[in-house]
């Protein structure tokens, strides 16, 4: 029975660190012949706590875990420079985060199964922003556009398309105010 520090080697798998009662437990960490890779804490055999996932792609994801899932607050980052921090459920972006693009856009509010959802903001890189409903991604219900320059104008989306402006004002007609998909 394996107990205290060790590796483990099969075909298609490697595993060092901590053992109890022939379970990975505590700090260890774990590559595949795919390339990814994990280093971080497990409970009972499973990857529970604190840890870090890196895939071939070379995006990887910082934080909490439960019983296998990403699960509580965490980061993850892809290599094109997209990063996303709060938090997660089942593997999901799910409740409050911020996303941000290389380009310099960011969104920040509410996620929900790995989508932007509930109420949320929207920051164009030339300075632009929605702050308002979201659902499956898309601006959805009423929000406030607000143009570079500050002037504002309230509206209704529908799946990420204005539908009707509410306030009145010289109003836009480019579409520059729908954000774009996830």
């Amino acid at each position: 029975m394996a107990n205290g520090r060790g590796t483990y080697k099969c075909k298609r798998s490697r595993y060092r660190g901590s053992w109890m009662n022939d379970l990975k437990h505590g700090d260890g960490e774990e590559k595949w012949a795919d390339g990814c890779r994990y280093a971080g804490q497990y409970v009972e055999d499973r990857k529970h706590g604190v840890g870090c996932f890196t895939w071939p792609d070379k995006s990887c994801y910082w934080g909490q875990l439960h019983m296998n899932d990403v699960e509580g607050q965490g980061e993850f980052r892809r290599p094109d420079g997209r990063i996303y921090r709060g938090s997660w459920k089942d593997n999901r972006k799910h409740g409050y985060g911020k996303y941000t693009w290389p380009d310099g856009s960011v969104y920040e509010g509410g996620f929900a199964d790995d989508y932007r959802d509930g109420l949320g903001t929207f920051k164009w890189p030339d300075g632009r922003t929605y702050k308002g409903q979201w659902s499956k991604g898309r601006q959805h219900g009423r929000g406030v556009f607000a143009t570079a320059a500050g002037i504002t104008y309230e509206g209704e989306w529908e799946q990420g398309v204005r539908k009707r402006w509410l306030s009145a004002g010289p109003f836009i007609t480019s579409g520059d105010e729908n954000a774009p998909d996830n």
